[in-house]
């Protein structure tokens, strides 16, 4: 991975330890409403796992899930809510950020189309 690739890894992951649990649940809505259950979505997944894959990335791919499950945690555990809808919600957000995060490690391998699509639910969410 390129230094200035690991630098924005870097910033993104940082920002995701600062999200709310507002934001969180706007990431999850926007997931949500994207259908990930789309062929394009679905498509660019696999690409995006072949990427890692071909690229020797399985360790990055795992500390940067980790860095995300935590930082949703955190956010949750900070309400002490409980709920199984926003659980559920948190599930769906978590997925969508580690894809974010690793289309931006990957944005030099992916196609445009492919990043703009993994990174889309992130965009306008993050933003607090």
């Amino acid at each position: 991975m390129a230094p200035h690739t690991a630098n924005a890894l870097a910033r993104f992951l940082e920002s995701v330890e600062e999200l709310s649990l507002e934001q969180w649940l706007r990431i999850a809505d926007a997931a949500l409403s994207v259908d990930a259950g789309t062929t394009a979505y679905q498509l660019a997944g696999r690409r995006l796992d072949a990427a890692i894959a071909e690229r020797g990335l399985g360790l990055t791919s795992w500390f940067v899930r980790d860095a995300v499950d935590t930082a949703v945690q955190e956010a949750i555990l900070a309400r002490r809510i409980h709920h199984r809808p926003v659980l559920s919600a948190a599930r769906a957000a978590r997925e969508a950020v580690y894809r974010a995060a690793m289309a931006l490690a990957l944005r030099d391998w992916l196609s445009r189309p492919d990043y703009d699509i993994l990174s889309a639910t992130c965009r306008s969410s993050m933003a607090t």
